[in-house]
Formats: C-alpha cells, sequence, structure tokens
C-alpha cells in the first residue's frame, strides 16, 4: 500500500503541467518469449518545478487470453531552479517495476536535459533493489545510466516520431527463470534495455494528427533473468492528446 500511495504522489506531482502529452498503445507483440496482444500507456508532462514520465504496460497471452505482466515506471524530475544557468540539472526520483513478478526498484539521483529543441535526457541514478523472490537480485554496482529522448519531425518528415528509452545498470541475478528450459544459476553482472518507438501521423491526412501507425522495439541483453540479448518487436496503433 505505501508503494502505491508513493506513486500516487509522484504523479499528483504532475498537475498543473504548462504541456502534457498522453499516448494509448494497442498492438501486437511478436517476441518469442512474449506473443500476444500489448497495451501501453505513457505520458510526460513538464510543470514549473520539472517534468514527469509514466509509463504502463501489459502484455496478454493469446491462448488462452489472459494478463500476463504488468508493468509500471514513474519517473519525477525536480528543478526548482528554472530560469538559472543550472536549469537544465534536475533533481530525479523514480519508481519501476513488474507488479505481478514482485521485482520493483526505487531509483534516486541527478538528471541533464540537453540543450535542444527536442526532449533528450540523461540520467545517472543510485538504484535499490526491493527484491525479487524467485532471483534474489541485488547489485555489486547499484547505479543506473538512462537516456530518455523524443524527436520529432525526424529527417524532415512531417509526422514522423522517434522517441524511446536506453537503460544501463548493475544488477547481479543468480537464476535465469525467464527462460522457457531454465538453465543453471549463473551470475550476471549487468542489464541493458532500450526500447525505440518509430511512429508516423498517418491522421494528418484525414485531420487527427494524433492517430499514428508504427510500434516499437525492446532490446535487452540479461533482463529481467532472460540470459543473453533478446529483441521482442511490437506493431500497432498510437493515440496521442
Amino acid at each position: 500500500m505505501k508503494r502505491v500511495l508513493t506513486v500516487l504522489l509522484l504523479l499528483a506531482a504532475s498537475l498543473g503541467a504548462r504541456s502534457q502529452v498522453t499516448d494509448v498503445i494497442g498492438g501486437y507483440n511478436f517476441g518469442k518469449d512474449s506473443r500476444g496482444v500489448a497495451a501501453i500507456l505513457q505520458s510526460y508532462a513538464d510543470d514549473p518545478f520539472g517534468g514527469t514520465y509514466a509509463r504502463a504496460d501489459f502484455g496478454f497471452r493469446s491462448t488462452p487470453f489472459s494478463l500476463r505482466k504488468t508493468y509500471l515506471e514513474v519517473a519525477r524530475t525536480f528543478v526548482f531552479w528554472k530560469d538559472t544557468p543550472f536549469e537544465n540539472f534536475g533533481l530525479h526520483a523514480e519508481f519501476n517495476g513488474f507488479m505481478n513478478m514482485d521485482n520493483c526498484n526505487w531509483l534516486f539521483g541527478l538528471d541533464y536535459k540537453l540543450p535542444l529543441k527536442d526532449l533528450v535526457k540523461v540520467s545517472l541514478l543510485f538504484k535499490t533493489f526491493n527484491g525479487n523472490s524467485l532471483t534474489g537480485a541485488y547489485a555489486t554496482v547499484p547505479l543506473e545510466l538512462s537516456v530518455l529522448w523524443d524527436l520529432k519531425d525526424l529527417m524532415g518528415i512531417k509526422g514522423l516520431e522517434f522517441r524511446g528509452l536506453f537503460k544501463a545498470w548493475g544488477e547481479d541475478i543468480k537464476y535465469w527463470y525467464g527462460e522457457e528450459k531454465p538453465k543453471e544459476p549463473q551470475p550476471a553482472y549487468f542489464t541493458l534495455k532500450t526500447t525505440p518507438q518509430i511512429w508516423y501521423s498517418a491522421g494528418q491526412f484525414i485531420g487527427w494528427d494524433g492517430l499514428s501507425i508504427g510500434g516499437e522495439l525492446e532490446l535487452s541483453y540479461n533482463y529481467l533473468g532472460c540470459s543473453g540479448f533478446r529483441a521482442r518487436p511490437m506493431a500497432g496503433l498510437r493515440i496521442s492528446f
């Protein structure tokens, strides 16, 4: 309950935002170990004291149709010194994890927003592990480097958008529970994950700029107990508000 209340407080911090973009994404995941319907709700909001990024990710099995995973991520940047030479730096607080796998983490650190027209933000964070009953995960070096980006009208093409998130962090996992046939226990000392998305506003031709076609490609290495490199493509539709 405390975890949920804290996440709600982070979300509430985005109220009164001067600019906010919310996406509803529906599609199909073609990954070998994650095949099925996917649904994503994500938003980014700026306000006088920083910005908030939130994402809820749901994966469904096809046969029988049922919920496979529920992932939640809420990241809040606090900037109390806007209109100063340090306004591109911010304090970062984040919660992320799989609600149905007891795999949750808190992160705290610093953000730097590159002085560009488009959004590109780099974060260096200290990561705490609230535990995972299946892996006993922890970190020798509990640090995470993340990059968040949103590039609009890519290559000068109106309506073409490239956005995504890259993360690299230290994590020791002793048991590969993500395998169909689990391997013998073995250590891994770092994890990589990136979720680039490409979208094209097909709706601009019918007077609805918020309707886009495209998808996401999740690329990971030693992520969530799955050893080695994995690729999980998803294609679908996005509605932006």
